[in-house]
């Protein structure tokens, strides 16, 4: 094998790796953020919750459009997430996926849920996190060195797509 085929190799497994990673991210942020609907359907079971609503506040928070603006701000980043992780670019993607998990973190313990059933959510959704936060910190290409012919390590490529 010639050392352009095996440059071309190595650059098919790369781009390989960083679509992987891509896809693995978005799908690990699909599973946060179906964490969150199912957590937030869950209260609707409960007549406590129903009964409450029907005041016109939760936990002592009057419902109102300020209140639902937040929620559907808060909302937006794991959505957004889904679709960033597949398509920024390496460099971009790993710091929208920290700012996400720092987001998404301080959300959880902000809101810090009150009964088991949504602490065990919100523990799931943490461990997601947690996941998304080792694949960007182990992005392909830039916490591994590589040997080049002269067997002296190289620095990996810089992040791209």
């Amino acid at each position: 094998m010639t050392s352009k085929t095996s440059g071309t190799s190595d650059q098919v497994t790369h781009s390989l790796k960083v679509l992987e990673t891509k896809a693995t991210l978005s799908s690990l942020w699909v599973f946060v953020l179906m964490n969150i609907i199912f957590r937030d359907l869950h209260e609707f079971a409960k007549p406590s919750f129903l009964a409450e609503v029907m005041t016109g506040s939760i936990n002592g928070q009057p419902l109102n459009e300020a209140l639902f603006l937040l929620g559907g701000i808060m909302i937006q980043v794991p959505i957004s997430m889904i679709v960033l992780a597949r398509v920024l670019p390496a460099r971009a993607n790993r710091w929208a996926n920290v700012l996400g998990i720092v987001y998404m973190v301080a959300t959880i313990f902000i809101f810090a849920p009150g009964d088991i059933d949504d602490t065990f959510h919100a523990a799931v959704e943490l461990l997601a996190l947690t996941g998304i936060g080792y694949l960007v910190w182990r992005w392909p290409g830039q916490t591994q060195a590589r040997r080049g012919r002269s067997g002296q390590f190289q620095h990996a490529p810089t992040l791209n797509r």
